[in-house]
């Protein structure tokens, strides 16, 4: 997701990371390790992009997903090109909450 250009070029990752809509519907799923009125949420082609008000390199990229019985996440902190995914043979929030949570350490750890 940006380190290999001869398969995804950076224009293509703009045009999929570009906001395209507001996505406030993450605000009722009452599992966002920061207040509601901080975060900043869009949708983009194909994933959820988040981002601190008051941090201007705070973005996290990702995609939760869920079949019967199976959820998952998975995600990019740009600024720190560091990606997460989190698989879990069970459904339950746990992936996406843990990937939030991720999210939430490295703006702190990171200051950014």
């Amino acid at each position: 997701l940006g380190n290999r250009p001869n398969i995804l070029s950076k224009k293509s990752l703009d045009k999929l990371f570009t906001p395209i809509a507001q996505a406030n519907d993450v605000f009722n799923w009452n599992i966002l390790p920061f207040k509601n009125g901080e975060v900043e949420s869009s949708y983009c082609l194909g994933w959820r992009k988040l981002k601190l008000k008051s941090h201007s390199k705070s973005t996290l990229i990702f995609h939760s997903g869920y079949i019967n019985g199976a959820t998952a996440f998975v995600g990019i902190i740009p600024e720190l090109k560091l990606g997460v995914v989190i698989l879990a043979n069970q459904s339950s929030r746990f992936p996406l909450k843990t990937g939030l949570n991720i999210w939430k350490s490295m703006i702190e750890r990171y200051k950014l």
